[in-house]
């Protein structure tokens, strides 16, 4: 079994990008026929989760070795 560090970079970490409430970020992946999502958790609620690295253990469910990044963020304010 191999591991992947997903890392978040140093400017991502910052208070004007990730670093902010309302902010949720993850590394997902599937099972080799698309299913069973594993979600791991780099950003939750604008705290960064695990000093900016997530460990993912890639085990024969993930052949391909694709993994997608989602980030959700809170609307802009109107002014």
């Amino acid at each position: 079994m191999t591991t992947l560090n997903v890392n978040l970079c140093a400017n991502l970490q910052t208070q004007t990008e990730l670093k902010q409430k309302g902010v949720w970020a993850y590394a997902v992946y599937f099972d080799s026929s698309g299913n069973n999502p594993t979600w791991r958790p780099l950003v939750l609620d604008g705290a960064v989760q695990q000093g900016g690295t997530a460990p993912i253990a890639l085990s024969d469910v993930l052949p391909s070795g694709k993994i997608s990044s989602l980030v959700e963020s809170p609307e802009m304010t109107k002014r």
